[in-house]
C-alpha cells in the first residue's frame, strides 16, 4: 500500500474509498500524480448519487424564531456530500455556521420547514435505517422525497401522515 486507500495493482495503481458501505475501485496508469488519486477519492465522497442532483438551490434562511413555550421551531435537512442531517433550531443561520465549524466539508441548506421540535424525532425514527451516526443519515430515495415535500411548502406532517391534515378539518367541522 502506497498511502491509505491507494496500492499497487498489477502494472498500475489502484485508488479505492468507501462510501455509503460500498467500496468504490478505480485503476489509475503507474504515472499518475498521488494528488490526481487523492483528488479522485475526495470527490467520491463528497459528490452525491447523482438523483439527489435535481436537489439543487438552496432555501432562504428562515429568521430566528423567538423562544416558544409551545415548542415551535424549524425542522432543517443540512447536506454533507452523500450524508444528511436531520435536526431541529430556532436559528437556522447560527446552527448551520455552528456545524460548519466542526465540519470539514462545506455544509448545504437542502430544506427547512417551521414546525414543533417532536417532529424531529418522529422523522429520526422513520429513516432510522438510514442513520450513520447520531442525526446524519445516508441520502436516500425516501430522505430526497421527505425533503422535496418539504421545500414543495406542504406541511410536514403529512408527510408522515399523509391522512393528518384531513382528519384535523373533519374534526373541527363536527
Amino acid at each position: 500500500m502506497i498511502e491509505k486507500g491507494v496500492r499497487h495493482h498489477g502494472k498500475g495503481l489502484e485508488a479505492y474509498v468507501r462510501v455509503n458501505r460500498n467500496l468504490i475501485r478505480k485503476s489509475f496508469p503507474l504515472n499518475t500524480s498521488i494528488h490526481t488519486i487523492r483528488e479522485w477519492r475526495r470527490l467520491q465522497k463528497v459528490n452525491p448519487p447523482k438523483w439527489a442532483a435535481k436537489l439543487i438551490s438552496e432555501p432562504l434562511i428562515p429568521s430566528l424564531l423567538p423562544a416558544s413555550p409551545t415548542g415551535w421551531c424549524y425542522l432543517y435537512v443540512i447536506q454533507s456530500g452523500a450524508f444528511v442531517k436531520i435536526g431541529r433550531a430556532r436559528d437556522i443561520a447560527s446552527r448551520l455556521q455552528n456545524l460548519q465549524i466542526g465540519s470539514p466539508e462545506p455544509l448545504r441548506l437542502l430544506a427547512v420547514a417551521p414546525t414543533h421540535w417532536t417532529l424531529e424525532d418522529v422523522a429520526h425514527r422513520a429513516f432510522a435505517e438510514a442513520r450513520e451516526q447520531g442525526e446524519w443519515f445516508r441520502l436516500t430515495p425516501e430522505i430526497a422525497g421527505f425533503i422535496k415535500h418539504l421545500r414543495s411548502g406542504a406541511n410536514p406532517l403529512t408527510f408522515f401522515w399523509p391522512d393528518a391534515v384531513t382528519h384535523a378539518s373533519i374534526e373541527l367541522a363536527t
